[in-house]
């Protein structure tokens, strides 16, 4: 049997409300008032709350229980997190937390998004005339060994290609190699900064914080999640990026789709700032940490300047 051992809490400010329902005598009023913030609320809201500790959402991917489920249940997910305060409206602090779950839906989606963006791949090699060395003269890989260098190859455009020889399947690099995408690629590494300065920002307000071990736990774990649904922010980057170049190379280099380059920019911005509603809701609505405001404003400011400091260090 579950037993629930969590406490009635304010709405607002996540105050424990036990006191004042031991001042009850007769019955359950039906309005209640916060006597820390002064949050007026009905108290079927915190019954209501409490029955959330340790609970699914229905529509989230990551309290799937089999991959048929998590899939029904991506474009939903993927809906919500578009809006982060929505989606932190039900996945909030209470519910339960699947990190290994998550972390195999974040390599799923990824792997879609690259599997759906491969075929621009294709076609930039085919307008490039991308060569690939001849195959042994076997029947079997005559017929074949086009087809699978071509596919293998549109999957790692443009970092490389790979194609069938005597001694199996090789790799090289190219030939897109010098190309501007590279550059373009590297303002992930700003998104992957960002989810630096806000894991240590947040781990440092824990340690100030010296919470008990069991609230230390449940805190990685609401942590390791927002970091994950960080990492889509850089997959998401990545393959526009791929996309965009192969848009360019596709249309052999005109100058007509110069406003790719400007696409890649406007990426980076834009997820960068997504970020920010992922970490500045949680911080909020997570952690329920005072003063919030002025730790999201030093949050933000803070992780964009690290970020891109972190890009220039890299590069």
């Amino acid at each position: 049997m579950n037993h629930n051992h969590h406490q009635p809490n304010c709405p607002k400010c996540a105050y424990d409300l036990t006191g004042e329902i031991a001042t009850w005598n007769t019955q359950c009023p039906l309005q209640g008032t916060c006597s820390e913030c002064g949050h007026a609320f009905a108290w079927s809201e915190p019954f209501r709350i409490l029955n959330e500790w340790g609970s699914e959402v229905d529509w989230y991917a990551e309290h799937a229980h089999s991959h048929r489920t998590m899939l029904r249940r991506t474009p939903g997910t993927v809906l919500r997190l578009v809006f982060p305060s929505r989606f932190y409206k039900d996945v909030n602090h209470r519910r339960r937390v699947r990190p290994v779950s998550l972390a195999v839906w974040v390599i799923a989606v990824t792997a879609l998004l690259h599997t759906l963006v491969s075929p621009i791949g294709a076609l930039a090699h085919h307008v490039e005339g991308i060569w690939f060395p001849s195959t042994p003269s076997k029947p079997v890989l005559d017929i074949f060994a086009p087809i699978i260098n071509q596919v293998l190859s549109a999957l790692v455009y443009p970092f490389g290609k790979v194609y069938l020889n005597s001694n199996g399947l090789s790799w090289t690099s190219g030939p897109f190699q010098g190309y501007e995408w590279a550059d373009y690629m590297k303002l992930a590494l700003a998104c992957v900064g960002v989810i630096v300065f806000w894991v240590g920002l947040i781990a440092f307000a824990m340690l100030v914080r010296a919470e008990k071990p069991d609230r230390v736990r449940a805190d990685l774990k609401l942590l390791a999640r927002i970091v994950f649904l960080n990492l889509l922010a850089i997959a998401l980057h990545i393959q526009i990026v791929r996309m965009c170049f192969g848009i360019h190379v596709a249309n052999n280099w005109e100058e007509s789709t110069i406003w790719v380059y400007i696409i890649m920019i406007v990426s980076a911005v834009v997820l960068m700032f997504w970020q920010q509603l992922l970490w500045t809701h949680a911080v909020r609505r997570y952690w329920h940490i005072r003063r919030s405001f002025l730790i999201n404003v030093g949050g933000c400011f803070g992780s964009v300047i690290f970020g891109i400091g972190f890009m220039i260090w890299m590069m």
